[in-house]
């Protein structure tokens, strides 16, 4: 890598990590207040193939790019080390993105799986739809410290 690949890497890594953050806030705001919402309509033979389907496909849609976002703070962090306070900003991101992948494997991911297997459970549709909202909390925190180290505010 040339001296000015490598002077542009950290810029490239925050704007790389601000847009993927910035998808993730759009689609975790649209799963919370459009999609999971519509379940509660459903039938309950039309709940679990919803939610059958949404594990599937939804997966590329937010799995995927997540991890990637995720990577791209880790990296403001582990490879391109920022000073002092973007330091602790980057590693608050971080941690914050931590916090949405336990809530998402300890709350949303076995109410899903509860629904999809056909389960008539009020609570597990009362857990989905709230916890996407403490998704799309996180995920909107973690793009506002991103976007604070972006613009240096």
């Amino acid at each position: 890598m040339s001296p000015q690949m490598l002077a542009a890497l950290p810029r490239f890594l925050e704007f790389l990590a601000l847009t993927l953050s910035i998808y993730n806030v759009g689609v975790a705001w649209a799963l919370a207040v459009v999609h999971y919402p519509t379940w509660r309509d459903l039938a309950p033979d039309q709940t679990g193939r919803a939610a059958r389907a949404h594990l599937v496909r939804m997966a590329m849609a937010t799995t995927v790019p997540s991890m990637f976002a995720y990577m791209a703070v880790a990296m403001l962090v582990w490879v391109v080390p920022h000073p002092g306070t973007l330091f602790y900003a980057a590693t608050i991101a971080n941690l914050v993105n931590v916090l949405v992948v336990v809530w998402s494997l300890l709350i949303e991911r076995p109410a899903l799986l509860r629904l999809a297997r056909g389960a008539d459970d009020a609570r597990a549709m009362r857990r989905i739809v709230s916890g996407s909202f403490v998704i799309a909390l996180g995920w909107t925190v973690e793009s506002l410290i991103v976007l604070w180290i972006v613009l240096r505010i």
